[in-house]
Order: structure tokens, then sequence, then C-alpha cells
């Protein structure tokens, strides 16, 4: 049974509790084992996401002291581009500046309980949908390992060993980047230099001689490669 990972984030305790307690019902529904983390403190939240913790989806208040739930969103995303971001409001005219932060849906707090409902039943089954579908499974060595390429940040290979950097963990395996590039290309993964596989989704730009993540970090870009590198960026992301 898949185990899922929701953070609810607001100042009203009664808008968190039933945030909760409905999403939890509506995945038992589906089978789906959920792990629900309830927040007052938009700071406590964004702490512990930069610090390298990841959920599955988030529903943010924007309407919060200490931090507005819009901004946080917006940090949030630049940071995880797969997470499912749920934004609630007692203002709807924050729906198009939501836009920015591209969030899965916008919740009315006028009309909270149909768009809760509706919500986080089509949340479900997107997020069932896109587990299964972004799991891949390697044979490193006697050990068979079940990733999740959607949060794969960028592969490095190392002698015979490939270093994976995840949101979540970094871990090797022993595994040939040939291999791992085939298994990776479906999920937009680009290969950048000979050592260097790297998921599209966490680029922030490409210079002359580096791909620059969301991170700040730099990563070696083959210079042969770096036209070929542009064009499939650019086609990834239309």
């Amino acid at each position: 049974m898949p185990v899922f990972k929701v953070a609810v984030c607001g100042g009203e305790k009664l808008t968190l509790e039933s945030i909760a307690q409905k999403t939890q019902a509506q995945f038992q529904q589906h089978e789906c084992e959920t792990v629900i983390d309830r927040y007052d403190n938009p700071l406590r939240l964004r702490e512990k996401i930069f610090s390298g913790y990841s959920y599955d989806a988030l529903f943010l208040d924007i309407d919060m002291p200490r931090l507005n739930g819009l901004q946080l969103a917006k940090d949030l995303r630049r940071l995880d581009k797969q997470v499912f971001l749920l934004l609630v409001s007692g203002r709807e005219e924050y729906v198009f500046e939501s836009l920015q932060a591209k969030p899965f849906r916008f919740i009315r707090k006028a009309s909270f309980d149909a768009d809760l409902n509706e919500a986080v039943e089509q949340l479900a089954g997107e997020m069932l949908e896109s587990r299964e579908d972004s799991h891949i499974t390697v044979q490193s060595g006697t050990v068979s390992l079940r990733l999740n390429a959607s949060r794969i940040i960028y592969v490095e290979s190392l002698d015979k060993y490939l270093n994976m950097v995840a949101q979540s963990r970094n871990f090797s395996i022993r595994y040939k980047l040939s291999d791992m590039e085939k298994l990776l290309m479906p999920y937009g993964f680009i290969r950048i230099h000979k050592s260097y596989l790297v998921n599209y989704r966490f680029i922030f730009s490409i210079e002359s001689r580096n791909v620059v993540l969301d991170s700040g970090q730099k990563l070696p870009l083959s210079r042969y490669r770096e036209r070929e590198v542009q064009q499939k960026f650019q086609e990834l992301t239309e």
C-alpha cells in the first residue's frame, strides 16, 4: 500500500483539522495510507522543507501571519517542481496571483466544503497516478531498488558507482551511467556531461560551461553538448 506525506499549514485550527480529516478519509477510499503533518507556523514548515524534508502534497492557507501563504508557495515551488500545492483563501482576488506558484487547486473559503471535497478527490487520483508512473526499478548487484524518478535531481558517475542525488536523500549504487540514462530519459533527464545526468525540472539556467540548479549548485556542461542540452531543455519546458 502506498504511503503519501501531506502537510497542512494555516492559522485556523478548525480549517487545519477539516482539511486533514477530509484528506485522510478520501485517501482511505483509494486504499492509500497518508501521514499528515499540521503546521500553525509557516516558518516552521518552510524551515523543514528547506532542510531537505519533502512532502507529496501541501495545503497552504494564504491568509497567515508571519509569512504569507502565497509567498511560501512560490518559495516551495522553486525548490520542488513536483509537489502538489493546494492554496486556501477567503480572498478570491488571489486566484490570478497564485498562478505564479502553479498550484494544483485553489480552495475558496466561501465554498470551502465543496471545493475541498472536489480537490481532495482529484488529488488522490493524480497522486496515485504520478506515484505509479514515475517509479523505475533498478537491479544493483543482488539488490532490487524501486526509485521515484521525479524526485531524483541529478546522477553523477564516480568510477563504477553512480551517486544519486535526490530531494530526500543521496545514495550510491553500482550501475552504468549509460544504462541509467536509458531508464531516466523518458522522465525528463538530460545528459549534460560524460559523468552527469540531470532532471530538467531542477534546472534554473544553462550557462556556457555550467548547468545551474534551483539550489544554486553548478554542474559541468560539456562544450560539445551545449547546443543539444539547450535544445532538449527548451523542448521539455514548452
